[in-house]
């Protein structure tokens, strides 16, 4: 019997946003409780990205608002509630044994190869209904006329015995398709989001939209759960093949998360690993009338080929050293590879039409977009979940803070070795392109204002602006209240601050 549970979340981002949450439960009757009332729920079957297997238990999936800097606080009660829904599963063919592994609680349907898609209001995703692999994208009227983005899904491998840990030198360009013929797929669908799961020896993958209000609807999430153990000297890599136009195709991947550096393609006389270029958050291709953003959690490598098909690594398992320092001992070949989980979310948007195309071409390097900048912010910053045993029977006093603008980030307020009065706060603000035709509501105020009040709220006395070591000051230390907050795109601002 589930045991009743006080779940706090705390939103670390200096802006309010709506963010989803999943939690793993061993009952699915039962009932969310927010600040304001019952939430609206949904119960999943539950997938151990750690094991790879589905299990007993179930996954409770909500959304909820949250205040910038904040906590926000609701309850988890065993009850039957129409608030929260039990997800259908949906097959494309007869019901497989990772189905039949999957709770009694769950309706299945079989449905047609046509109806094997993901669907918001303002998204469109088009499966492989043999594999449930990615087809296409496409952006809905509901958002001011259709878009349409062939981007093909195949899981492929290079065979190398030359590369090593540092070095990546294939003997040919040949790609060798990842065979899936064990793969079993289905939806999973609900009121709140859809998902679909492709599950193989290798790849335990799933993609999912969202049915909530917002820039949110219209992105596209994929996790990725890769086990290469049985395979050797192989490096495998996603593939996804677009139908964008290749003449006016720009290519970019970001530097650290700052900005977006222009890549370019070169005939590399069957070399395909001179043109990999990091990717440490984000790759984007953008034509004259829409922009691709790819965005990760973790760093990968990432290249093109004929301009608009795109590969990214995910994993490399080697059976030869490249002198590079590890040496031919025993544990000197890296073949211990583990199971690694991976998330990536697709924004596609529809782009101003370009005026000056010689300009746009010319240009050396761009910045995200609003809605791809909050989505990788959403993506790598995830909230604080803490859960606690029973219901608090007094009622908790949470303080919400007003927003900053949501281009700013608040990277840190740290101690100081040489002064344990006073504390380091960073605080930088995100380059943005303007140039997308939809852009999401930021809910941020005005800067000076708002760290005004998040400096009085933590009982800052005086503040003093530095660089960003924090030991050369560079003004005079006042009051914060005298002082003037302002911060351009792009760059970074330091203080030093002094409690009360």
């Amino acid at each position: 019997m589930i045991i009743n549970r006080t779940i706090l979340i705390y939103n670390n981002e200096p802006y309010a946003k709506m963010e989803k949450i999943e939690l793993q439960v061993s009952d699915p009757d039962i009932i969310v409780i927010g600040m304001n009332g019952p939430i609206q729920a949904q119960i999943e079957p539950y997938f151990d990205a750690t094991s790879g297997e589905f299990t007993k238990n179930y996954l409770l999936v909500f959304f909820t608002f949250l205040n910038a800097l904040s906590f926000i606080h609701c309850t988890i009660q065993k009850d039957h509630s129409a608030t929260t829904e039990i997800a259908q599963i949906l097959t494309p063919i007869k019901l497989s044994r990772v189905i039949k592994s999957i709770s009694k609680d769950f309706h299945f349907e079989t449905v047609s190869k046509n109806e094997f898609v993901l669907q918001s209001s303002q998204i469109l995703v088009e499966l492989n209904p043999k594999n449930g692999l990615l087809e296409a994208i496409n952006l809905s009227a509901a958002t001011n006329g259709t878009e349409r983005l062939q981007c093909k899904q195949e899981f492929s491998y290079y065979t190398s015995s030359l590369s090593g840990a540092y070095i990546m030198t294939l003997e040919n360009e040949e790609l060798r398709k990842l065979e899936m013929g064990d793969v079993e797929t289905f939806i999973v669908l609900g009121s709140l989001r859809q998902t679909v799961y492709t599950l193989s020896e290798f790849i335990k993958q799933h993609i999912s939209v969202n049915n909530v209000s917002g820039a949110e609807e219209s992105h596209l999430h994929m996790d990725l759960r890769v086990d290469i153990r049985k395979m050797s000297g192989v490096e495998l890599i996603i593939k996804f093949s677009t139908d964008m136009i290749p003449d006016d195709i720009e290519y970019y991947t970001d530097s650290n998360g700052l900005q977006l550096i222009k890549r370019a393609e070169y005939d590399t006389f069957s070399r395909p690993e001179m043109n990999y270029y990091p990717m440490p958050t984000a790759l984007v291709l953008q034509d004259l009338s829409k922009r691709l953003s790819v965005l990760s959690n973790v760093p990968h490598g990432v290249r093109t080929s004929n301009k608009m098909n795109f590969e990214i690594m995910l994993d490399r398992r080697l059976s030869a050293d490249d002198g590079k320092g590890l040496g031919f001992s025993a544990d000197g070949i890296p073949e211990d590879n583990l199971p690694v989980n991976m998330a990536f979310t697709f924004v596609l948007e529809r782009m101003v039409p370009v005026t000056d195309k010689q300009q746009q071409q010319q240009r050396k390097f761009a910045y995200n977009t609003l809605n791809a900048h909050l989505a990788l912010q959403s993506l790598i910053y995830q909230p604080n979940i803490f859960i606690i045993s029973g219901i608090l029977e007094n009622s908790i006093s949470l303080q919400h803070l007003r927003s900053f603008p949501c281009d700013v980030q608040l990277l840190t307020i740290r101690p100081l070795a040489f002064d344990i009065n006073r504390r380091l706060m960073v605080l930088h603000r995100a380059g943005i392109d303007c140039a997308s035709s939809s852009l999401p509501i930021c809910r941020g105020n005005e800067l000076d204002l708002t760290l005004k009040a998040y400096m009085q709220s933590i009982g800052v006395r005086t503040v003093q602006k530095t660089l960003l070591n924090g030991i050369k000051q560079i003004s005079k230390e006042m009051p914060y209240h005298s002082a003037t907050f302002f911060l351009e795109p792009t760059d970074f601002a330091a203080y030093l601050l002094r409690f009360n």
